[in-house]
């Protein structure tokens, strides 16, 4: 019989910041033969109070999606992914990351055990923390949800953050070769155009089990 406890966190917090502009998307394709490229530029926080313009390197995938992974990013790129992650006390998540809505762009960080940590004799879990609090009208804003979890089994873990029923969302995946646990923090650019009451959403799952949780965003 598996064995599981599905845990869904209350107590989730909105992380807000005001942006400027919308992510400004370029496209690009050397050849036909090549899968195509999207260069995503957003602005982010610059820990200084201000906020600078960061460009994610995004390469379709055979469903037509566009991935951001770690290792496709230029230097300066990498960099900031590591300082933004290193805000949270975490590191850049080494998997790949989808993010789907207009004019929107996301951040993915892990905190990982290795699997030696990992007690033999274990249940699976998965806490996850939907993004809730107020936001700015007319101004883009990040929201952030979570996930801790911990697998007794090899394969992959699996998270996504919803706003707006989907109208700004991120996915992630990163398989593993042996038993697994940690922590996982998305950020994902929204906006709201008038005032109103957006859903929220954190899903996560790992190969015996899942977890969600779903809060709101007040716009005003």
């Amino acid at each position: 019989m598996k064995s599981s406890i599905k845990i869904l966190a209350i107590i989730a917090t909105a992380q807000i910041a005001a942006f400027n502009a919308n992510a400004h998307v370029t496209s690009e394709q050397s050849s036909k033969h090549e899968p195509r490229t999207q260069v995503k530029a957003s602005e982010w926080p610059d820990f200084l109070g201000g906020t600078i313009v960061v460009a994610q390197k995004l390469i379709e995938n055979s469903k037509g999606e566009f991935v951001y992974r770690f290792s496709d990013q230029s230097a300066e790129t990498q960099q900031y992914h590591r300082a933004f992650c290193a805000d949270l006390g975490m590191d850049p998540a080494m998997g790949e990351a989808i993010t789907k809505g207009e004019g929107s762009a996301a951040w993915h960080c892990s905190d990982e055990q290795p699997s030696s940590d990992f007690p033999q004799r274990s249940t699976d879990y998965v806490f996850a923390r939907a993004p809730s609090g107020q936001v700015p009208v007319g101004q883009n804003f990040y929201a952030q949800g979570t996930v801790s979890y911990a697998s007794s089994t090899a394969g992959a873990i699996e998270g996504s953050v919803q706003v707006d029923n989907g109208r700004c969302s991120t996915l992630y995946r990163q398989h593993y070769a042996s038993p697994f646990t940690g922590n996982h923090t998305a950020r994902v650019i929204c906006i709201a155009h008038s005032p109103q009451q957006m859903n929220t959403r954190m899903d996560g799952c790992i190969p015996r089990t899942c977890g969600n949780d779903v809060g709101s965003l007040q716009a005003r």
